[in-house]
């Protein structure tokens, strides 16, 4: 299976690799699990996503369309080595590689939803990696690059998403990752800390006091950010913090014996993951409950019909 399934309506649909060279799209009958519909393809699948009544996928060499109801492919576009697919209202948002096949660099691409027509694309030549996050009418970028120094920094940039206008950026020396996104707020994390950015200007409204060895693990849960510190006190402990996103203003601090290094949230839950154990942890910074799991598992997060259950690999 080839990455989280989407779910249309009664339509659960998987992503299938069949061989090295071929690739399958099965809708399943969420109810029964028997097959509703099954669409051939002549190269792997790589990505695919719900937008609304239609499913979108990704090969090699294009970004594709399917009618989510009866499995047959309403549009296909050319894409040179697509990476991954989303949606957002009535577009959908492609990161692929450059035209150019002797250039390195990425390709940010935004489509229309209903016949793939391309409605503007912004090349990134240096990025070695891209994270696309979407706020309101804003596209959010966060481009890898290698420094003129040889060390890795991030670019980020505020697109609107209607034609692509570049309507800020700036540049942070280390990795950074998106984390939260709203009209008044726009929270990152890199390799030290977390910042609140203004997201009219991408001016920094907030950093967190606390420097981290290592990237922060944060979290939205209901309306505040949980973010686990790698930096271990003199108590052999680690500290988890409840921030509110618009200010920076830390309301609670828990320690733990562990990083929490994976997690899903769901309305005022965390699941998360230290090195051998899932901990349950709500809004407030209080742990529920905790159970040991194996080594480097996975937590993922799924919902049936309407209680989450949680899912280990």
């Amino acid at each position: 299976m080839i990455g989280p399934p989407a779910l249309v309506r009664d339509h659960l649909i998987i992503g299938m690799q069949r061989a090295s060279t071929t690739g399958e799209i099965l809708a399943l009958n969420q109810a029964t699990g028997h097959p509703a519909w099954t669409h051939e393809v002549d190269q792997p699948v790589l990505d695919l996503c719900r937008h609304d009544d239609r499913v979108l996928f990704i090969t090699s060499g294009a970004v594709s369309a399917l009618d989510a109801l009866r499995g047959s492919l309403s549009w296909a576009t050319p894409a040179r080595d697509p990476e991954y697919v989303v949606s957002t209202g009535s577009m959908a948002i492609l990161t692929s590689h450059r035209r150019d096949a002797n250039e390195p660099g990425q390709r940010l691409s935004v489509l229309r939803g209903d016949d793939g027509r391309e409605i503007w694309a912004e090349d990134l030549p240096r990025s070695a990696g891209l994270e696309t996050l979407v706020a309101g009418e804003s596209l959010l970028a966060a481009s890898l690059e290698l420094a003129p120094d040889g060390t890795d920094q991030t670019e980020l940039a505020n697109f609107r998403l209607s034609d692509g206008t570049k309507t800020w950026r700036r540049t942070i020396p280390s990795t950074a990752t998106w984390i939260h996104a709203s009209r008044s707020v726009v929270v990152i994390a890199d390799l030290t800390r977390a910042q609140g950015l203004d997201p009219a200007t991408g001016q920094t409204i907030w950093t967190l006091p606390q420097r981290m060895e290592g990237r922060p693990g944060c979290w939205l849960v209901d309306d505040v950010l949980v973010v686990s510190c790698t930096h271990r006190n003199a108590q052999l402990q680690f500290d988890t913090l409840g921030v509110i996103p618009q200010t920076g203003e830390v309301v609670w601090k828990r320690p733990l014996t562990d990083w929490l290094d994976r997690g899903v949230s769901a309305a005022d839950m965390l699941y998360a993951t230290t090195s051998n154990r899932v901990i349950a942890i709500n809004s407030a910074g209080i742990q529920l409950w905790t159970a040991n799991v194996p080594p480097d598992a996975t937590l993922t997060l799924g919902r049936i019909p309407a209680w989450p259950r949680l899912c280990l690999d």
